[in-house]
């Protein structure tokens, strides 16, 4: 397996809300995270979309 780049790891960062990354992918992602501040501030980032747009949709739920 190559080395995955920072592309690769947003990659990673987005689809495991999806669907379950392999026990390889996981150890990239994590082992990439700890070294890389930029992918860290994405993962944090998608994170926060997530919530917000799950908090807009549980809005609608209540009108």
């Amino acid at each position: 397996m190559k080395i995955p780049k920072c592309r690769d790891i947003s990659i990673l960062i987005s689809r495991q809300h999806e669907t379950p990354l392999t026990p390889g992918e996981s150890l990239w992602l994590r082992f990439h995270l700890l070294i890389c501040e930029g992918c860290r501030n994405f993962q944090n980032n998608v994170r926060v979309m997530r919530s917000a747009f799950k908090r807009y949709l549980d809005q609608g739920k209540d009108h």
